[in-house]
């Protein structure tokens, strides 16, 4: 938060609507993967 300056840093309810879409994203990835190594184990 430190780089943003106060004028012009982005709203917070802006900076928590990306967090969510990169953590459902983050979830995506970690199903595909477990999904993965679920077939490479069988």
């Amino acid at each position: 938060v430190e780089f943003f300056t106060h004028q012009n840093h982005p709203s917070l309810v802006e900076l928590e609507e990306e967090l969510v879409e990169v953590k459902l994203v983050c979830k995506f990835f970690m199903m595909v993967a477990s999904l993965k190594i679920k077939f490479l184990l069988e």
